[in-house]
Parts: structure tokens; C-alpha cells; sequence
């Protein structure tokens, strides 16, 4: 219940393989496809579910959330999962093309940091 406003969503963490090809991530020129918000389409249970998978690059971070106007800007609601090579993802189902996000990192002793834009966006607004 937030605000009075019931939300239901479909479980983000339900997706664990949200990227499993890092070889790319070594290749610069090909870094764009894959780093920062991609719509993609996965696979569960036989379904297909479309969303967007956000990958950041963070080594040094504790943790990352996303926050966005889908979640109040609150990263309590979006940690993101701790992939390989200081990667962090996450798949959000049902995301929509536009939809305002940065990343919210807490640094290596857990200190809270401004919030990020996204480094491989491709539109960007102030604020």
C-alpha cells in the first residue's frame, strides 16, 4: 500500500538469468547493447515475459537500487542483484519506453551516494 494506492507487480527477482553473456561486456564497442536499459523479452515457465534489464556497471558499490517514478524514487523497492566483473542488474516486467530512472548506489562502507544517471542512457533529463 503506497499512499493509499494498492500496486500489484509481477516479482523482478523471479528472473535470475537476466544476463549470462559477459564476454561482451569486454568488448567496447559492443558494450552500448547490452549496459544500461534494454527492452528484452525472457523466458519463464514456458512464457514469455517483455520488461526492460537494466545492467550498471558499480565494482565498488555495496548495493544499487533503481529508483524511478514507477517506484517514488524509493530503493527500497528495487535493489539490484550483484552479477559478475562488479555488474549489477535487474529485470523489471511491464517497464515502459521512457519511464524516468537513475541508479541509487551505496558506496563500499554502506554511505549513501546521489543518485546516478544511467552512464550508457540514451536520452537523459535533469533534475
Amino acid at each position: 500500500d503506497w499512499n493509499g494506492v494498492e500496486q500489484i507487480i509481477d516479482d523482478p527477482y523471479q528472473y535470475h538469468n537476466i544476463y549470462q553473456e559477459y564476454e561482451h561486456l569486454h568488448t567496447p564497442k559492443d558494450m552500448y547493447h547490452y549496459m544500461g536499459a534494454h527492452f528484452v523479452t525472457l523466458e519463464r515457465g514456458g512464457e514469455n515475459i517483455s520488461g526492460v534489464r537494466f545492467l550498471v556497471y558499480a565494482p565498488h558499490a555495496s548495493a544499487v537500487s533503481l529508483v524511478g517514478c514507477f517506484n517514488q524514487w524509493d530503493g527500497r523497492r528495487h535493489p539490484m542483484q550483484r552479477l559478475d566483473y562488479g555488474i549489477w542488474g535487474l529485470f523489471i516486467p511491464g517497464l515502459e519506453e521512457g519511464v524516468q530512472y537513475k541508479f541509487e548506489l551505496k558506496g563500499p562502507n554502506g554511505e549513501g551516494l546521489p543518485h546516478k544517471q544511467d552512464p550508457w542512457g540514451f536520452y537523459s533529463e535533469q533534475y
